[in-house]
Protein backbone atom coordinates (compact mmCIF):
# COMPACT_ATOMS: atom_id res chain seq x y z
CA UNK A 1 0.00 0.00 0.00
CA UNK A 2 2.91 2.38 0.60
CA UNK A 3 3.90 2.12 -3.07
CA UNK A 4 0.44 3.13 -4.39
CA UNK A 5 0.82 6.89 -3.62
CA UNK A 6 4.00 6.93 -5.74
CA UNK A 7 1.97 6.30 -8.91
CA UNK A 8 0.68 9.12 -11.09
CA UNK A 9 -2.92 7.89 -11.09
CA UNK A 10 -4.08 10.61 -13.49
CA UNK A 11 -1.89 9.18 -16.24
CA UNK A 12 -2.77 5.53 -15.49
CA UNK A 13 -4.49 3.73 -18.34
CA UNK A 14 -7.86 2.04 -17.81
CA UNK A 15 -7.55 -1.67 -17.20
CA UNK A 16 -7.59 -3.89 -20.25
CA UNK A 17 -6.88 -7.63 -19.87
CA UNK A 18 -4.93 -7.59 -23.16
CA UNK A 19 -2.14 -5.71 -21.37
CA UNK A 20 -1.48 -8.83 -19.32
CA UNK A 21 -1.44 -11.39 -22.14
CA UNK A 22 1.43 -13.82 -21.49
CA UNK A 23 2.60 -11.87 -18.39
CA UNK A 24 2.38 -13.17 -14.83
CA UNK A 25 0.08 -10.96 -12.79
CA UNK A 26 -1.47 -10.83 -9.35
CA UNK A 27 -5.20 -11.55 -9.22
CA UNK A 28 -7.82 -10.20 -6.86
CA UNK A 29 -7.53 -11.69 -3.40
CA UNK A 30 -10.45 -9.84 -1.79
CA UNK A 31 -14.09 -9.44 -2.79
CA UNK A 32 -15.17 -6.23 -4.54
CA UNK A 33 -17.59 -5.42 -1.68
CA UNK A 34 -14.75 -5.75 0.84
CA UNK A 35 -12.47 -3.61 -1.34
CA UNK A 36 -15.19 -0.96 -1.55
CA UNK A 37 -15.49 -0.78 2.24
CA UNK A 38 -11.70 -0.57 2.56
CA UNK A 39 -11.53 2.23 -0.05
CA UNK A 40 -14.30 4.11 1.75
CA UNK A 41 -12.43 3.81 5.04
CA UNK A 42 -9.17 5.00 3.47
CA UNK A 43 -10.93 7.99 1.86
CA UNK A 44 -12.49 8.94 5.19
CA UNK A 45 -9.20 8.60 7.08
CA UNK A 46 -7.37 10.72 4.48
CA UNK A 47 -10.08 13.37 4.69
CA UNK A 48 -9.84 13.39 8.49
CA UNK A 49 -6.07 13.78 8.29
CA UNK A 50 -6.27 16.67 5.80
CA UNK A 51 -9.30 18.44 7.29
CA UNK A 52 -7.49 20.53 9.95
CA UNK A 53 -5.22 22.02 7.28
CA UNK A 54 -8.09 22.75 4.90
CA UNK A 55 -10.39 24.28 7.51
CA UNK A 56 -7.87 26.19 9.66
CA UNK A 57 -8.43 28.21 11.81
CA UNK A 58 -11.73 26.41 12.52
CA UNK A 59 -11.68 23.52 15.00
CA UNK A 60 -13.43 20.25 14.21
CA UNK A 61 -15.64 19.01 17.04
CA UNK A 62 -17.22 15.94 15.45
CA UNK A 63 -17.04 14.03 12.17
CA UNK A 64 -19.01 11.12 10.81
CA UNK A 65 -18.73 8.95 7.72
CA UNK A 66 -22.44 8.08 7.82
CA UNK A 67 -23.29 10.07 4.69
CA UNK A 68 -20.10 9.23 2.82
CA UNK A 69 -20.85 7.27 -0.34
CA UNK A 70 -18.59 5.79 -2.99
CA UNK A 71 -20.13 6.94 -6.27
CA UNK A 72 -17.90 5.03 -8.63
CA UNK A 73 -14.68 3.19 -9.07
CA UNK A 74 -12.51 2.11 -11.93
CA UNK A 75 -9.97 -0.61 -12.41
CA UNK A 76 -6.52 0.55 -13.41
CA UNK A 77 -3.34 -1.31 -14.10
CA UNK A 78 -0.50 -0.46 -11.73
CA UNK A 79 2.69 -2.14 -12.89
CA UNK A 80 4.75 -3.36 -9.95
CA UNK A 81 7.82 -5.56 -10.16
CA UNK A 82 8.18 -7.66 -7.04
CA UNK A 83 11.17 -9.71 -5.98
CA UNK A 84 13.13 -10.84 -2.97
CA UNK A 85 16.85 -10.42 -2.64
CA UNK A 86 19.20 -12.21 -0.27
CA UNK A 87 21.38 -9.80 1.70
CA UNK A 88 23.22 -10.40 4.98
CA UNK A 89 21.65 -13.83 5.33
CA UNK A 90 18.07 -12.53 5.09
CA UNK A 91 15.58 -12.25 2.27
CA UNK A 92 14.25 -8.74 1.70
CA UNK A 93 11.09 -7.92 -0.26
CA UNK A 94 11.68 -5.30 -2.94
CA UNK A 95 8.88 -3.59 -4.91
CA UNK A 96 9.55 -1.42 -7.95
CA UNK A 97 6.98 1.02 -9.31
CA UNK A 98 6.87 0.10 -13.02
CA UNK A 99 5.63 3.58 -13.94
CA UNK A 100 8.47 5.67 -12.49
CA UNK A 101 11.05 3.27 -11.00
CA UNK A 102 10.52 4.20 -7.34
CA UNK A 103 11.76 1.35 -5.12
CA UNK A 104 10.16 0.30 -1.83
CA UNK A 105 10.65 -2.63 0.48
CA UNK A 106 11.01 -3.81 4.04
CA UNK A 107 14.32 -1.99 4.47
CA UNK A 108 12.87 1.31 3.28
CA UNK A 109 10.05 0.89 5.82
CA UNK A 110 12.50 0.50 8.70
CA UNK A 111 11.31 -3.03 9.52
CA UNK A 112 14.82 -4.42 9.38
CA UNK A 113 16.31 -5.00 12.83
CA UNK A 114 19.79 -3.55 12.42
CA UNK A 115 20.52 -0.02 11.20
CA UNK A 116 23.88 -1.11 9.75
CA UNK A 117 22.14 -3.77 7.70
CA UNK A 118 19.66 -1.16 6.42
CA UNK A 119 22.46 1.12 5.26
CA UNK A 120 24.30 -1.76 3.56
CA UNK A 121 21.23 -2.99 1.75
CA UNK A 122 20.23 0.51 0.64
CA UNK A 123 23.75 0.99 -0.73
CA UNK A 124 23.53 -2.39 -2.50
CA UNK A 125 20.14 -1.51 -4.06
CA UNK A 126 21.39 1.92 -5.08
CA UNK A 127 24.30 0.29 -6.88
CA UNK A 128 21.93 -2.02 -8.75
CA UNK A 129 19.66 0.81 -9.81
CA UNK A 130 22.37 3.31 -10.74
CA UNK A 131 24.68 0.75 -12.32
Amino acid sequence: MKLVPTFDLLSAKPYDPRYLASWPAEIYDILMAEASLDARSQAYQRTLRDMPYRLAPMHILHTSSASLAVDSFKLILLPVWMTEILFSGREHLVLINGQNGIVAGDVMDGNSKEEGENAGLKEFLSGLIDG
